[in-house]
This record gives C-alpha cells, structure tokens and sequence, in this order.
C-alpha cells in the first residue's frame, strides 16, 4: 500500500521559509509557481490549484498561530505536488462554516476542493514541536475542482 504523502524516488523537494509577514502568501504562492516543473504536461489548472492551497495555508499560519517564522516544503515529481506548510501551533486546523457570504473562514474549504487530499501531521516525537498541513495535487490531466 503506498502512504498518502509518498511520491516517487525521481522527485524533488525545496524548502522556503520566511518571517510572519502579510508579504508571505505572495512570497509562497511564488516560490510554489517556480519549484513546479516548466514542462507542458503540467495542467494550468493544477499550477492555480497548488497557488491558491498555499496561499491559504499561509496566510492560516498567520492569522492562527503566533509563529515567528514559516516553512512551505514542497515536495514535487512528474505527476504530483505534496506541500506542507511548517508553524509553531500543535493545534489541528478546523474548518469553519463555509458560507458564501463571509469574507473569512473559506481557506481550508477552498483547499479541501482544490486538493486531491490534505491534512494535518504534528512533528517532534514524544515532544511534539510543531505542525504541517499538508495538500497533494495532481499535476496532470484534467480540471481540479
């Protein structure tokens, strides 16, 4: 059986972190844009869906947590994207009541539609230092969402 966050042994991961800002969605959303593979089999769609999760799990991290810094860890092959996004918080994310009319509370909805699956993981062992939430994505074939 292969783990939800395995991907293949071709694949390649970067790491960016920066500090609590609200210039850091932008920054990750961008970071992401660059790391996924310049190749024309890659669905635009796929590259938008993975722009938009980041975006939202970033700007979480801030809105959620009191973490001085933050990780966006990509991990990309041919076919898929897993990306986690590193804060201080042990607290699970929670999705909120989605409703159109609300300005706020939409982020995890939006990842959980753009998303083939996400999640949360708690890092650290017996002493637990840190979260991820994580999301995969498709990065070839058809429409996401």
């Amino acid at each position: 059986m292969t783990h939800l966050l395995s991907v293949p042994p071709r694949s390649e991961s970067y790491r960016l972190t920066g500090p609590r800002t609200p210039r850091l969605p932008g920054i990750a959303r961008d970071f992401l844009a660059d790391v996924l593979p310049p190749t024309t089999h890659v669905h635009p769609d796929a590259i938008y869906a993975a722009k938009v999760c980041v975006s939202e799990l970033v700007t979480n991290a801030l809105q959620h947590t009191t973490t001085p810094t933050i990780t966006v860890e990509a991990t990309i092959a041919a076919d898929r994207c897993v990306v986690h996004v590193h804060d201080n918080s042990l607290s699970p994310p929670t999705p909120g009541d989605y409703t159109t009319e609300r300005e706020r509370g939409r982020g995890l909805a939006m990842v959980q539609s753009y998303a083939e699956t996400w999640g949360a993981m708690i890092h650290g062992g017996l002493s637990p230092t840190h979260k991820s939430v994580w999301f995969r994505i498709a990065l070839t074939g058809g429409s996401v969402a």
